[in-house]
């Protein structure tokens, strides 16, 4: 077990099985308004990565929160179930 109360938590990032899923997930999260905005949305070894900015942080721990949510497409020829695939701090 490791000890990350003294981080604070850049991104979460959250896997897609498909292309159509990642592009479903950013139409969803693009359509919130205010509640979710999209900083960028770049081409990352060869596949689109999104970075969302949250208006209400997700709440981790007692006295921490992260705010930005990192979605990527899986890479051509790779299988990845959906999902939580990491906190980086």
């Amino acid at each position: 077990r490791m000890d990350v109360s003294a981080l604070q938590a850049d991104h979460v990032c959250w896997r897609t099985e498909s292309l159509e899923e990642y592009e479903q997930l950013k139409s969803v999260l693009c359509s919130v308004g205010d509640e979710c905005k999209l900083l960028i949305e770049s081409e990352i070894g060869g596949r689109p990565i999104s970075t969302f900015r949250l208006a209400t942080a997700i709440e981790c721990e007692e006295h921490s929160s992260v705010s930005v949510i990192e979605i990527p497409s899986p890479k051509e020829g790779s299988s990845y179930r959906s999902g939580l695939e990491h906190v980086e701090f």
